[in-house]
């Protein structure tokens, strides 16, 4: 219902990414997109995700083309970065953009609420 109310420019909720949407993976898109390359047991301590779980959802941002990992070592213990690509940007901007829309949305209808009681009461004096 909320993708529907956009009386406003640009896209709605309904049109959002699932890829991108899922909590986890907007918590994870949001930390890369700030930070760049975010070295894995880092991201996981951020999102308070497990391993497994954090890494079947950078699986899936990996396969999406939203973000890339590169392996490598910190001394002798092997580490994975991972990086946004410019797709990823792309569609965490969007998604963004759509957040936007929605908070303003919901801003402008309790605006107008507001206005409606106040109307009722001047009406009612």
């Amino acid at each position: 219902m909320v993708g529907k109310m956009r009386s406003g420019k640009g896209p709605t909720l309904s049109e959002a990414d699932d890829l991108v949407h899922q909590r986890s993976r907007l918590s994870i898109l949001a930390i890369l997109y700030e930070a760049g390359e975010v070295e894995f047991g880092e991201i996981r301590r951020l999102t308070k995700l497990s391993d497994g779980n954090l890494s079947r959802h950078l699986q899936t941002l990996e396969e999406g083309k939203l973000v890339r990992s590169r392996k490598g070592y910190l001394g002798r213990r092997p580490r994975t970065w991972v990086t946004l690509s410019a797709p990823g940007r792309t569609a965490f901007e969007r998604e963004i953009e759509i957040l936007r829309g929605v908070v303003a949305d919901a801003e402008s209808m309790k605006r107008g609420a507001a206005r409606s009681a106040r109307a009722g009461q001047t009406a009612d004096t």
